[in-house]
């Protein structure tokens, strides 16, 4: 009978068949990708694949990115490549490549629900005792938001 493996164990294992070496540089791009590229490159590229050179020259990265902005950011690909560059703190990323095709978009969040007038006593007399105008008015925001998330059924 084997021994019990602890998660972390196992992920890393699993993370190191994927993504290779350069898992954690593809780590970093994909988890700072909306700083390093900015908000509208961002949205319209996806980090895909890093793969190593054949030396020390810099890696290759993958971008998957929409058809209709792939001609723009084949122009933008230099500019890219600095930010990414300046973002390790050396030389590597030597190349890009963009991959045509759809980019998954997270959906997009849904509007909260009016509160029902029950809810809306809720938060007056919870709010009663707080001396604060400024500090009432942003837990006022916040009770709004949170009661406004939960769904009609509950």
């Amino acid at each position: 009978m084997s021994q019990p493996r602890t998660l972390n164990a196992a992920v890393a294992a699993i993370t190191r068949q994927a993504l290779g070496r350069r898992r954690s540089q593809l780590a970093s791009v994909l988890s700072d990708w909306p700083m390093i590229a900015g908000p509208e490159l961002a949205a319209k590229a996806v980090p895909q694949r890093l793969r190593s050179g054949r030396s020390d020259a810099g890696a290759e990265l993958t971008l998957r990115v929409d058809p209709a902005d792939a001609l723009e950011l084949q122009h933008e690909s230099p500019r890219l490549m600095d930010r990414l560059n300046a973002h390790f703190g050396f030389r590597a990323i030597a190349r890009i490549t963009l991959v045509q095709g759809r980019i998954r978009r997270p959906p997009a969040a849904l509007p909260p629900r009016a509160l029902t007038a029950e809810e809306e006593g809720d938060v007056a007399a919870l709010l009663r005792p707080v001396d604060r105008p400024a500090l009432r008015q942003r837990l006022d925001a916040l009770s709004r938001a949170v009661l406004g998330r939960r769904r009609w059924s509950e």
